[in-house]
């Protein structure tokens, strides 16, 4: 570690706790434990390991699960930094002494195996994989370099693809790497300088796509561990519109009120999106938007068609179901269907980031309550109890 940032999180002294429980089990010790200061701030410490990241090195002050993110990328950088001694180059070509030939000139500077053709190559990389790179030749019989990388990118889509290729295979070449399936093209003969510099590109962005998959990985783990509701997720203006598409709390409380103490099989099920605030903080509005419509889908799925779904607050949803059943069957039925959150693909920049779409809930029965202010004081005693 190069060294430590001073760190300031806005979390309410009542959940900074768990806040920092959950950051210690999913990222180890790349964090200090902050100590409570004037107001609702905490300071904690974390190494400065920035290089390349989306995080200003001289920002010192962000929300909650901004904090948790940063930390875990971190933690992320960490991993990404041990995971360099174990870089590999696949070379595939259908002459097994220009394979060697790249051994020989290659060893001593990095890991590199072979394969004899594209079949060799696809079941190289599926039984032996991960590969950091794989460098293909152009020109070989049954299947050419860039049908290889084609089927190379859905088999290890992380793996950077380089294709090596004789003047005369140019412009497919250049079309390959035009379509997204190759970082970049080498023409034949290759200098050895420029394919050591190459690799070591073609290294970085591996690297990067490491940590970035290690950043997301971490922020879930953080995500399905916290269980911390602000007072803003419950008690919600009239007047919020959501993105989505689906009816607001106004609709919400028309069709609640007069139900109210009546309805005895009717449920009030709130739903938070534990990584939507993560994601808009490091990916930006447009990808939390995505993440939020993929998101009501996917609860749209889970329900029944009779079951009605609103957009109650900025990242919690509100369900209102009929079932014929106690209040602990419904709770199982939605913690089995919660239990394997789906896998959502986001488009950030041009690059493909998979992230699971995962929630915490609390459900109340509305035969209870004579009104809402009734039923989300209820709610608050939940909660509180839960921090």
């Amino acid at each position: 570690m190069n060294g430590w940032t001073e760190l300031e999180t806005k979390a309410a002294p009542l959940k900074a706790n768990e806040l920092w429980t959950a950051l210690e089990r999913t990222s180890g010790p790349c964090c200090s434990k902050p100590e409570p200061v004037a107001g609702s701030l905490f300071q904690g410490k974390l190494p400065m390991q920035f290089e390349g990241a989306r995080w200003p090195i001289h920002r010192r002050s962000f929300s909650a699960d901004g904090a948790l993110l940063l930390a875990a990328e971190c933690a992320a950088a960490i991993f990404a930094e041990e995971a360099v001694a174990g870089d590999r180059i696949l070379f595939v070509d259908d002459e097994i002494a220009v394979l060697r030939g790249y051994q020989r000139v290659l060893h001593g500077e990095f890991a590199v195996s072979t394969a004899v053709g594209g079949e060799e190559g696809l079941a190289e990389l599926e039984a032996n994989g991960p590969y950091a790179i794989v460098v293909s030749d152009m020109r070989m019989p049954g299947m050419s370099g860039a049908e290889f990388l084609a089927h190379a990118r859905e088999k290890a889509p992380q793996t950077v693809r380089m294709l090596l290729t004789g003047y005369a295979d140019v412009k497919a070449a250049a079309e390959a790497v035009n379509r997204g399936n190759i970082f970049r093209f080498l023409t034949k003969p290759c200098e050895k300088a420029d394919l050591v510099d190459a690799i070591r590109e073609g290294l970085k962005v591996y690297h990067a796509a490491v940590a970035e998959k290690e950043i997301v990985r971490r922020a879930e783990m953080i995500g399905r561990s916290k269980t911390e509701w602000d007072a803003s997720d419950i008690h919600q203006s009239r007047d919020f519109e959501g993105p989505t598409g689906l009816p607001g709390p106004a609709r919400a409380r028309r069709h609640l009120e007069g139900i109210f103490g009546v309805d005895t099989q009717c449920y009030v099920v709130l739903l938070k999106l534990t990584l939507l605030r993560t994601i808009e903080e490091r990916y930006g509005e447009e990808a939390a938007i995505d993440y939020l419509m993929g998101a009501g889908q996917f609860v749209m799925h889970t329900l029944r068609p009779d079951d009605l779904l609103f957009h109650w607050s900025h990242d919690v949803l509100m369900a209102v179901v009929r079932r014929q059943m106690p209040a602990a069957a419904l709770r199982k039925e939605f913690e089995r269907q919660l239990m394997e959150p789906r896998q959502h693909l986001l488009d950030v920049d041009g690059k493909k980031i998979m992230v699971s779409i995962s929630a915490t809930f609390d459900l109340l029965p509305v035969a209870r309550f004579s009104s809402f202010d009734q039923m989300f004081e209820a709610f608050d005693a939940k909660l509180i109890a839960k921090m």
